[in-house]
């Protein structure tokens, strides 16, 4: 049984692989995407906005755009052996140490429960009015092929606030680790890093991935290989949906 457990788990690592390099062979010719003035990231958890964003922010940081960063829920899920405020407060402590080695000054926490967010919840009263202060020209949310309950229901968080948003783009992180093909491919675009701005990100995850806990596990907790590998590839992927 355990031998059949683990050659499955390879089976499925292999189409994994070759589903990323399919995608990424794919959007070789998609145009590059451009970044407004004023531009909002909806992170479900601190590491997000870099897993999917880091090449994007960068470059508007760069233009001198102004980059707003919303980290939703409280992160407390990423670790069993520990309290969650301690959890809380070292992956927030991180969200900002990268925030500051970004120059990002406009980094906004929510405390959405990590893995239970709920259209009902009390924090989205206070998302949509941050928002409304904001009033990006677009926002950038996890792609709805992530297959992960807080990635998948940001876009249904902030649908009270959809025609009052220029555009709406879906960033990919989990997007890279399952297996879905229903790909809208009309609608994608890439933003290409430069040598400088890849090996930044690679650097920031890197961060992320080795700030450990004292019995050795990522704060952030134990990423899949495949979705670090995917996600430090050169091209950022994103598709408009508004």
């Amino acid at each position: 049984m355990e031998l059949f457990v683990s050659l499955k788990h390879k089976i499925k690592n292999v189409m994994r692989y070759l589903r990323v390099k399919y995608i990424s062979l794919k959007i070789l010719g998609k145009p590059d995407i451009q970044i407004r003035k004023r531009i909002l990231i909806l992170a479900p958890h601190p590491d997000d906005e870099s897993i999917g964003c880091c090449g994007l922010i960068q470059r508007a940081i760069k233009e001198r755009k102004d980059v707003y960063i919303i980290i939703l829920t409280d992160g407390s899920a990423s670790l069993d052996d520990y309290a969650k405020n301690q959890i809380i407060n070292e992956r927030r402590s991180l969200a900002r140490n990268v925030a500051d080695r970004l120059n990002i000054t406009k980094l906004f926490f929510l405390d959405f429960p990590d893995g239970k967010m709920r259209l009902n919840h009390p924090e989205v009263e206070k998302l949509h009015t941050l928002m409304k202060e904001i009033h990006p020209e677009q926002v950038f949310i996890p792609s709805h092929l992530e297959g992960w309950s807080d990635h998948v229901i940001v876009k249904r968080l902030i649908k009270e606030l959809w025609s009052d948003i220029s555009e709406v783009y879906e960033y990919c992180v989990w997007f890279w680790y399952y297996f879905s093909l229903r790909i809208d491919w009309k609608s994608t675009y890439v933003l290409r890093m430069t040598r400088n701005e890849h090996r930044n990100k690679k650097r920031i995850l890197e961060y992320y991935t080795s700030s450990l806990s004292p019995q050795g596990n990522p704060w952030i907790g134990v990423l899949p290989s495949i979705l670090l590998r995917a996600n430090i590839q050169k091209d950022e992927l994103y598709f408009k949906i508004k």
